[in-house]
């Protein structure tokens, strides 16, 4: 499965911006014949100040933007994460869109980074995100998730084979960023994928978008720039980790 990271750089409060730099990207990305387009959090808004009139209304916005290009170009999108407000509620929310152009996944992010005030402004979800791509078994989790291995290992409980992770995460953390992902990976003989945002807001760089095999071993990485990384994954690989040592086979959890 070839995978493309579209490590975009994100305006703050520009949906329409964001998308046009969001669609040059993904065509750009085309070259490549990829599978699957992988796009970072809250690419439509960033982190803004004014959700109310910025947020997508129901996801309708996305939604139509990218099944209509998912569709054209025969591709699956992972949607990274938009600002959504749906039912009442202000979501940080990911889309999943098959080659057909139809919604596979749907989730909204569980843990709010309360660092900086997330739950003043967003509402966290209530379910795990699953979902199927060209029949390979995914799972989904949006930047602050990855701290929490037990998110990640209801993921692999379930059967996932490719974790992937939608971020803004700072350059003052990027370190964690690293070892977390190889952590989640290793722990759990999956495939990681995680898309981080490029560029500068206020003090804080971004980059370091990556994918991770079973092992816990980085497979590509990229810089701080605005950028498309590809990256091969073979899920197989899996298959042939676990044969030589299970780690979820031995757990005890009527202990833990």
């Amino acid at each position: 499965m070839k995978v493309l990271l579209i490590q975009a750089e994100i305006k703050k409060g520009n949906p329409d911006k964001n998308r046009e730099k969001i669609l040059e990207m993904m065509e750009k990305a085309l070259n490549q014949n990829p599978q699957v387009l992988v796009l970072p959090e809250l690419w439509n808004t960033g982190y803004a100040d004014n959700y109310l009139q910025v947020a997508d209304k129901e996801g309708q916005s996305t939604l139509g933007f990218l099944s209509s290009f998912a569709r054209k170009h025969n591709v699956n999108i992972v949607g990274g994460s938009t600002a959504d407000y749906k039912q009442g509620k202000l979501l940080n929310r990911s889309l999943i869109i098959n080659r057909q152009g139809e919604l596979v996944g749907d989730y909204s992010k569980i843990h709010l980074f309360s660092l900086n005030g997330e739950q003043n402004y967003f509402s966290p979800g209530e379910k795990i995100g699953l979902f199927k791509l060209d029949n390979v078994s995914c799972g989904i989790m949006i930047c602050y998730d990855l701290r929490f291995p037990e998110l990640s290992r209801a993921l692999a409980l379930e059967g996932v084979e490719i974790i992937f992770v939608c971020a803004q995460w700072p350059r003052s953390r990027i370190h964690a960023w690293r070892t977390l992902a190889c952590a989640r990976a290793a722990e759990n003989q999956v495939f990681l994928v995680g898309v981080n945002r490029a560029g500068i807001e206020g003090e804080q760089g971004f980059g370091g978008s990556l994918a991770v095999d079973p092992g816990g071993e980085i497979l590509a990485e990229a810089g701080e720039e605005e950028s498309v990384l590809a990256v091969e994954i073979f899920p197989d690989q899996i298959k042939s980790v676990r044969k030589e040592i299970y780690y979820l086979r031995d757990r005890r959890p009527e202990i833990y």
